[in-house]
């Protein structure tokens, strides 16, 4: 499961991988962030709702990832299972 410490890492191995310090990485990661939150999309900002109920508060990016993660993590072994059938 990941938590804000492998959420960091995450953002190092972005960092690393794209050969970019991590605080560039961190800003253009934000950077989706914001549009992902502020996109005018039905199906986007369902999504969002669900996984982020709380509209009048934005999470951090390390929150973002740690959510994200645990969602396709579940839904990976939710298909897993279902293969296995």
């Amino acid at each position: 499961m990941l938590n804000e410490k492998k959420s960091k890492e995450a953002i190092e191995k972005v960092a690393a991988d794209e050969n970019v310090s991590v605080s560039v990485a961190r800003e253009e990661m934000e950077k989706a962030l914001l549009m992902c939150f502020n996109s005018e999309n039905p199906e986007t900002r369902a999504a969002l709702r669900k996984l982020f109920p709380d509209e009048t508060k934005l999470p951090t990016l390390e929150e973002f990832i740690a959510v994200v993660g645990r969602e396709a993590a579940k839904e990976a072994k939710e298909r897993e299972t279902e293969d296995a059938k």
